[in-house]
């Protein structure tokens, strides 16, 4: 996230440096996305986070033989990235913007005609997935929810948790089994500074998952695995 580099696995379990993104941003990384050309699109945030004042960031993408370069300005938290089957659309969240964006996807990877693909009002959108039927769900970690919507805002189901929700995926040998990531945020306490020269901070979290149609909202959930996420907060010096 903060190393700049966009690391590829080989077939031998290795992992090799694909690209250097540190001449398109100094700032953290977030999410990533892969269409069906090969091309890896990637959100910046623009800033240090959390502790640093806002700025808006970019979009940049990275081509099958490493070339990588920005493709959209302006982004208000650039977040969860999804790319319609058709790789047509690029479906951007902005956590700070309250909204989900779209762009066209040229040949080339280029991004263009960008637009609101739903005004979410008060949420703050973090992991997105898309579904069958073209709706989108959304992590809302400080509403503590995961939200569908459709193209134009319509709320079609709300998921309300007792934790954070960070992001949410679709998947199960039938594809209809919602997988969201919750934890609870932000910290009690900050961990000790790292030699990258961040204070990390360890907490558990939950996988949760239940089977979910089109119109259903799951009656029980199951934790079906647990894992460690890792919150990192910039040392202070680089707040300035």
């Amino acid at each position: 996230m903060r190393d700049g580099l966009l690391l590829r696995r080989e077939h031998d379990g290795s992992l090799v440096t694909h690209a250097s993104l540190r001449h398109l941003s100094r700032y953290p990384w977030s999410d990533l996305v892969v269409d069906g050309r090969g091309n890896a699109y990637l959100g910046n945030l623009g800033f240090n986070f959390p502790g640093g004042e806002f700025a808006p960031g970019i979009l940049g993408v990275v081509t099958p033989d490493g070339e990588a370069r920005t493709v959209a300005e302006g982004c208000a938290f650039a977040n969860g990235l999804v790319v319609t089957p058709d790789n047509s659309t690029l479906i951007l969240a902005e956590s700070y913007g309250h909204r989900l964006t779209a762009f066209d996807i040229e040949k080339d990877g280029t991004l263009s005609n960008q637009r609101v693909w739903a005004d979410l009002v008060n949420g703050y959108p973090d992991g997105i997935c898309l579904d069958a039927e073209g709706a989108v769900r959304y992590a809302d970690t400080p509403a503590r929810r995961c939200v569908r919507v459709r193209q134009g805002g319509e709320v079609l189901q709300t998921v309300e948790l007792d934790r954070c929700c960070f992001a949410c995926m679709l998947g199960g040998l039938d594809r209809r089994t919602l997988f969201l990531m919750a934890a609870e945020y932000p910290p009690a306490t900050w961990g000790p500074v790292t030699s990258g020269g961040c204070p990390d901070y360890g907490a558990y979290g939950d996988c949760l998952c239940d089977q979910v149609s089109a119109g259903h909202l799951p009656a029980q959930w199951s934790v079906c695995s647990g894992f460690r996420m890792w919150f990192t907060e910039p040392a202070r010096a680089s707040r300035e």
